[in-house]
């Protein structure tokens, strides 16, 4: 009897021999083909119904042969969440190279570490859970729903424990967990864990990437939540930022305080100040980018018009040499509408009226251009269109499905864009739009929720 190959199932049914590597073969990455995972261990249990008995661990039974109580050859539990962790692991953590820091997340960072963090159990676990809840939106499938939510209550049951028990060593796991787990439960609890890490480990045990992507997105949850930093998350280079990374973050520790002061009505020609060096510390930061990081500007033909499906809404988009150099660019423009919302949320009572008109008039009209300049970036950013081997034969369009990673790309840049309360009707509509697409295409309910009348103003 021929022994059935553990190789994954899109391999098989192109009959060539698969390499085995998890969670997604190499020939399945090279080919662009779905990978939908190796049977394991378990699921190729079947084959060895009767090993029990030739090895004597368990007596035959006397007559005539039975098949009832032979193990099932319906394995539909390991099915699912093998073919989980493949499209999870292929569409979602498979990073471009030469990705910059400035964009990465908790995920490049887990991939990056995956060997040293095998051992850990409860983060396996998460993942799956993740993993599980992904593909059980995203295929809307029953199965890896109930799947993802029994996950989700084993690592629920042995989170606690090992925050509790917290040391240097697993500072890393703990945070990741709360990463992997944010799907289900708020990430307040990375704040309890960034803040003892601090207190307890910093001294001998420095920050790395984990603790400092954690705390990015701490920084993000207070901006969207309108609160400032505490004291003793305020400083980015104590958590490992450096370079344009902690450049920007101060400006972002700036950002939330300055909106802090525009709430507790502090003299607005103070703020006024402010916003305008904000400004500068911003094209600053952008004059420092690398020179490979910048955009062509494209006109088309006509217009693709206001449908999300599209993803602009102009006859000008601009290009890149990577979709991750455009997720950079994306992120300094919604940075400067945010800054410019702010000056115009802000009534210079002390100018004559006229003067003021004509104040808010220029940020309206500079409002309005950053919103384009974010609009012209994202199809590019979500690979709408690739350019052509020769200059003069234009641009050519992809009506292939949006990759989730890239759409990870853009989704804070957007999410912070759709939030702009005083942008045009028809460009916030818009941007809330591609928000809501964005959380279609890697699974996140509250993306989707962009197109609501309970969406947040920032």
């Amino acid at each position: 009897m021929p022994f059935p190959s553990a190789g994954c199932q899109t391999c098989k049914s192109r009959r060539i021999k698969c390499d085995g590597t998890l969670p997604v073969c190499q020939r399945c990455i090279k080919s662009r083909r779905e990978c939908y995972g190796m049977r394991d261990a378990k699921s190729l249990a079947f084959v060895h119904s009767e090993n029990d008995f030739a090895d004597g661990k368990v007596k035959r039974p006397r007559g005539p042969r039975s098949r009832r109580n032979l193990p099932s050859h319906h394995h539909d539990s390991d099915d699912t969440k093998a073919r989980a962790m493949a499209f999870y692991f292929q569409n979602f953590l498979q990073a471009p190279k030469e990705t910059p820091d400035l964009i990465q997340s908790l995920a490049d960072d887990y991939m990056a570490g995956r060997e040293s963090f095998a051992s850990s159990q409860l983060l396996n676990t998460a993942v799956s859970a993740m993993a599980l809840g992904t593909f059980a939106r995203t295929h809307r499938h029953a199965e890896a729903e109930v799947q993802a939510f029994k996950a989700y209550e084993q690592v629920l049951r042995n989170a606690q424990s090992a925050i509790q028990s917290l040391d240097s060593g697993n500072v890393d796991v703990c945070l990741l967990v709360i990463f992997f787990m944010s799907r289900f439960s708020h990430h307040d609890g990375a704040s309890a864990v960034l803040k003892m890490w601090k207190e307890r480990f910093s001294p001998s045990h420095p920050p790395s990437d984990v603790i400092k992507h954690t705390r990015r997105g701490m920084t993000r949850s207070a901006l969207l939540r309108t609160r400032a930093l505490p004291d003793w998350m305020r400083d980015g280079s104590e958590f490992g930022e450096c370079g344009l990374e902690l450049a920007y973050d101060r400006i972002m520790v700036r950002i939330l305080e300055l909106r802090q002061l525009a709430q507790d009505m502090t003299s607005t020609e103070e703020l006024i100040i402010e916003i305008s060096a904000l400004h500068r510390a911003l094209d600053e930061w952008r004059s420092a980018f690398p020179k490979k990081w910048n955009f062509r500007r494209h006109e088309l033909s006509e217009p693709l018009g206001l449908d999300p499906q599209d993803f602009n809404y102009s006859r000008t988009v601009y290009s890149y040499p990577s979709p991750t150099y455009a997720g950079v660019w994306a992120k300094y423009y919604a940075t400067k509408m945010l800054v410019e919302n702010i000056r115009i949320s802000l009534s210079p009572t002390h100018l004559p009226t006229a003067e003021a008109s004509d104040q808010t008039s220029d940020s309206l009209a500079c409002l309005e251009s950053f919103a384009n300049d974010l609009a012209s970036t994202v199809p590019f950013a979500l690979e709408r269109f690739k350019l052509a081997c020769s200059p003069t034969d234009g641009i050519s369009f992809n009506t292939e499905d949006i990759k989730p990673y890239n759409a990870t790309l853009i989704a804070w840049p957007l999410t912070m864009a759709s939030g702009i309360s005083r942008l045009k009707p028809d460009q916030r509509s818009w941007f809330r739009s591609a928000v809501a697409r964005i959380g279609r295409v890697v699974g996140v309910g509250v993306l989707e929720c962009a197109e609501t009348e309970k969406w947040f103003d920032l």
